[in-house]
C-alpha cells in the first residue's frame, strides 16, 4: 500500500446525543454486520430517533450526519470490552432529553482523518499500524477513542458493503 497522508484538522468540543453500549460488540456476529451489538445499537438509536424526530431534528447541528465513537477503556487489554456510542451532534446540553439517550462530550482536539470506502479499511488500518508509529509522523494519539463520521450523502446505510460508501475516521492526535 502506498503511503496515506491523513488530513489534520482541529475540531472544537463535540457534544453528542445518542445511545451507547459497553462490552464485546462482536461476540454475536462478525464485524460490519447489522446483527452484532454495534448494528443493534444503531437499530436502537434509529428507532428512538424516529420516536423523537420532532426534537432531534431541531437539536442536530449537522443534519444528515451522525457519529459512531469507539472508546477504549483502561481495562480493554484484559477484557477486550469497549464502549460504543452512536448519535448526533448538538449545540449544548439540555435538561429534558428522552430517557433512552445519553450525552457524550468530546474535548477540543486535532484529528488525523482518513476516508474508507465500502469494507476496505486499509486507510484506517494504515493510520493506526504504520502512520502513528512512524518516526516521520509528528503525531501520536491523544485520547483513547476514534470517531466514525457518517454523512448520509456519502454513506449507503442500506448497502454497507457498497464500495462507493464513504466513512471518515477521526483519530484525536497531539504532536509528539
Amino acid at each position: 500500500m502506498g503511503e496515506i497522508i491523513p488530513k489534520i484538522s482541529e475540531q472544537k468540543q463535540l457534544i453528542l446525543l445518542g445511545c451507547n453500549f459497553y462490552g464485546n460488540p462482536f461476540h454475536s456476529a462478525r464485524e460490519w454486520s447489522k446483527e452484532n451489538e454495534i448494528g443493534k445499537l444503531w437499530g436502537r438509536f434509529l428507532q428512538n430517533y424516529q420516536k423523537y424526530r420532532f426534537l432531534l431534528e431541531k437539536l442536530n447541528i449537522f443534519p444528515g450526519k451522525s457519529f459512531e465513537v469507539h472508546f477504549e477503556p483502561s481495562d480493554y487489554k484484559n477484557t477486550k470490552n469497549f464502549e460504543i456510542f452512536v448519535g448526533i451532534a448538538v449545540e449544548q446540553l439540555i435538561e429534558d432529553i428522552p430517557l433512552e439517550f445519553v450525552f457524550k462530550i468530546l474535548p477540543t482536539s486535532k484529528y488525523a482523518t482518513v476516508t474508507s470506502y465500502g469494507t476496505d479499511y486499509s486507510s484506517v488500518d494504515y493510520l493506526f499500524s504504520e502512520w502513528l508509529k512512524s518516526p516521520k509522523s509528528k503525531y501520536k494519539q491523544s485520547y483513547p477513542f476514534m470517531i466514525e463520521y457518517y454523512d448520509e450523502k456519502r454513506f449507503n446505510a442500506r448497502n454497507m458493503d457498497n464500495p462507493k460508501s464513504e466513512i471518515d475516521w477521526w483519530i484525536p492526535v497531539v504532536e509528539k
